[in-house]
């Protein structure tokens, strides 16, 4: 599958995120966690494990927008990535999304 072209609104928002955690040990790109985060939350999904499930579920249609190399992250790593993101720099992209 060729690389995916990070197009449209979400995408434009939140790929400015700043990731911090530690190159070599990410397995998950960061603009897919959000992107699944989001989109769960948006089909009330609001705990991590229920994310997790629910990119499993929806895994065919996440492919037609992200690249997801090493399949859907797990519940604990979707947790982590939102405990070290910025919180505001997350806000500031939700709400100029929204």
């Amino acid at each position: 599958m060729g690389k995916k072209l990070y197009k449209g609104s979400f995408f434009k928002h939140f790929i400015i995120i700043y990731d911090p955690r530690q190159e070599g040990k990410v397995r998950h790109k960061l603009i897919d966690i959000l992107f699944i985060a989001v989109a769960a939350s948006i089909c009330y999904c609001n705990e991590w494990l229920d994310m997790k499930d629910w990119a499993t579920q929806n895994e065919e249609w996440l492919r037609q927008y992200l690249e997801l190399p090493n399949g859907i992250p797990s519940w604990y790593t979707i947790k982590r990535v939102f405990d070290v993101i910025d919180p505001k720099q997350f806000e500031k992209c939700f709400a100029g999304w929204v």
